[in-house]
C-alpha cells in the first residue's frame, strides 16, 4: 500500500478513509525553534494504528489521545498525519497482527517521543 500525508487538521477529515491502518504524525519545529528555517525537517512525534483510521484522526486533531501533549510543544499548523491502509494480508499473519507488527517496527525504527508503549513486533515475544 502507499502512504499518504495530510496536515493534521479537522477541516481535512473527508481525505482519511475510515479503514484499517497504520499511521504517524510529524512535527516540522518545536514552537521554541519558530524562525529557524534552515532547520526545515520532520521528524517523527507518535505512531498508532487503527480499525478506524479517520475516527483516529479526529481524536488527535481534538486533542483526545496519548498524542495531546504534542500541542503544548509543536506548532500545530505544521504536524502531518501520514497513513497507510492495510486491508490484506501479505503472509500467513492475521491482518490485526500485520498492523501491529507495522506499528512496533516504526516505533523501534524511529522511537517517536509521544509513544509511551513499549511495543513488540508479534515473533519478538
Amino acid at each position: 500500500s502507499k502512504w499518504l500525508t495530510i496536515g493534521l487538521n479537522e477541516i481535512l477529515v473527508d481525505n482519511v478513509p475510515n479503514k484499517n491502518g497504520v499511521y504517524m504524525i510529524s512535527g516540522q519545529l518545536p514552537k521554541q525553534l519558530n524562525g529557524l528555517e534552515e532547520f526545515n525537517f520532520f521528524t517523527p512525534l507518535y505512531v498508532g494504528q487503527s480499525t478506524q483510521l479517520k475516527d483516529r484522526f479526529l481524536a488527535h486533531c481534538r486533542g483526545k489521545t496519548g498524542s495531546s501533549k504534542l500541542s503544548k510543544c509543536w506548532n500545530m499548523l505544521n504536524l502531518k498525519y501520514h497513513y497507510v491502509v492495510i486491508n490484506e494480508n501479505v503472509d500467513n499473519r492475521d491482518l490485526s497482527i500485520l498492523t501491529n507488527d507495522i506499528e512496533a517496527l516504526l516505533i523501534q525504527a524511529f522511537g517517536p517521543i509521544s509513544n509511551e508503549r513499549n511495543q513488540l513486533v508479534s515473533y519478538e515475544k
